[in-house]
């Protein structure tokens, strides 16, 4: 919850183009940022992005919350990357650079 608070300080609240933004990865470390984060920062909060077949087109729920699980192709930046690197042979850290995203201002790298 520290980490959390910390960069919802530093970032998620402090620069204008954070107003909105969506956390890649809705697994279970994008779920557990969503949980940490203040109720504010939570509706804030557009969309997850995923590359499972089986997330894609759900909600994820929780309490009052319903957050839209699209394809990584289709999310908006910024982006709040909640993937560990070196989990998946290469593929997740293609699919960022694949983005043109620029670390710092396009994505903070969470996990």
């Amino acid at each position: 919850r520290h980490r959390t608070a910390a960069l919802e300080a530093a970032v998620l609240s402090a620069h204008p183009s954070w107003a909105r933004f969506t956390i890649w990865g809705a697994g279970r470390d994008g779920r557990d940022f969503f949980k940490a984060m203040s109720e504010d920062g939570k509706r804030r909060v557009a969309a997850f992005c995923d590359v499972d077949p089986k997330k894609i087109g759900s909600k994820y729920i929780y309490e009052a919350h319903r957050v839209p699980i699209v394809h990584f192709r289709e999310a908006q930046p910024p982006f709040v990357l909640c993937v560990a690197l070196g989990r998946t042979g290469g593929a997740f850290e293609a699919n960022v650079t694949s983005l043109g995203l620029r670390e710092g201002l396009d994505y903070y790298h969470f996990c």
